[in-house]
């Protein structure tokens, strides 16, 4: 039982060079109506003056930890996420980026979403906005979509569900971590790995969180991506694909919709001349639909 219903909230924010972006994250956190929180700010060793305006910002509340990651760890969000993960000490646990900003009923209504309906994870809805003035400017939505296969719609991208969007339990990612070797498709690969276990998952309408888009955000399009990340958004895929055939869950809609996103990054590796790179996904390409037959063929033989 979640300690006599005031469970406490462990918020994981990786920080890197957002000394000006950073402060709008940490007041809307302030804000929050529901007040069982802790909020673990890892800092990526920072460049700038980050470090200095998070500490002056956060000085006086005790809930606030700030870590740094260690010289010896990979350099990342992931790395710095998996640290906060290890040391957080609440009920459930929100991620969040350090250039995002929370509706001041976040924590409040998910909370209540997984208390009220015995869930193992609440999504909710989110704007994409830009700043200009002082001023939020919306310039898009972020849905979600009920489902009877949410990892389904979160591999063919039907509903959008990513990591500030989601209150997880803690007891459903005890022994989950992000992996540190992909740089981009983080959340992506992590969310996979939860929902293939087929967790209760309720929905909340509300849009709660705001993503900023700006021009250092990592979220980029695949035409200024170096190799590194076409390779890392063809990893995260094929690691899918392993996970659904680990549980028997490799659909046609996930094969047509990881073939679709594996074609499009050949063609951009072939025009960067990465033929390595390429071949391998070539070969991806080929095996994936061999892969389906297998597990059909297995459920048959299950059948007889």
């Amino acid at each position: 039982m979640y300690r006599f219903y005031n469970p406490k909230v462990s918020l994981i924010i990786p920080v890197y060079n957002r000394e000006e972006l950073v402060i709008d994250t940490i007041k809307s956190i302030k804000k929050q109506k529901y007040k069982n929180w802790e909020c673990i700010i890892v800092d990526d060793i920072s460049t700038d003056n980050t470090l200095k305006v998070i500490q002056s910002e956060v000085k006086n509340d005790k809930r606030f930890t700030i870590e740094k990651r260690d010289n010896s760890l990979p350099k990342g969000a992931n790395t710095c996420r998996n640290i906060g993960l290890k040391i957080a000490s609440g009920d459930f646990i929100q991620f969040f980026d350090s250039d995002d900003i929370m509706h001041s009923e976040k924590l409040s209504s998910q909370v209540s979403d997984i208390l009220h309906h015995s869930c193992d994870i609440s999504l909710c809805q989110g704007i994409r906005f830009i700043k200009k003035n002082n001023t939020l400017n919306r310039i898009g939505e972020i849905l979600i979509n009920e489902s009877d296969n949410y990892f389904e719609d979160l591999v063919i991208r039907k509903s959008s569900i990513n990591i500030a969007s989601t209150l997880f339990s803690k007891n459903i990612i005890a022994n989950e971590y992000f992996d540190t070797d992909l740089i981009r498709s983080q959340d992506y690969d992590f969310i996979a790995r939860v929902l293939i276990n087929d967790p209760k998952v309720c929905i909340n309408r509300n849009f709660l969180y705001f993503v900023r888009d700006h021009s250092m955000s990592i979220t980029g399009n695949y035409k200024s991506m170096t190799k590194q990340y076409l390779f890392s958004t063809y990893l995260s895929r094929r690691k899918a694909i392993t996970y659904a055939l680990k549980k028997e869950k490799l659909t046609l809609k996930i094969i047509a919709y990881i073939q679709k996103i594996q074609l499009f990054i050949l063609i951009h590796l072939l025009f960067k001349f990465e033929l390595l790179l390429s071949a391998r996904v070539i070969v991806s390409i080929i095996i994936i639909p061999f892969l389906y037959l297998i597990q059909t063929f297995t459920r048959l033989e299950k059948c007889i």
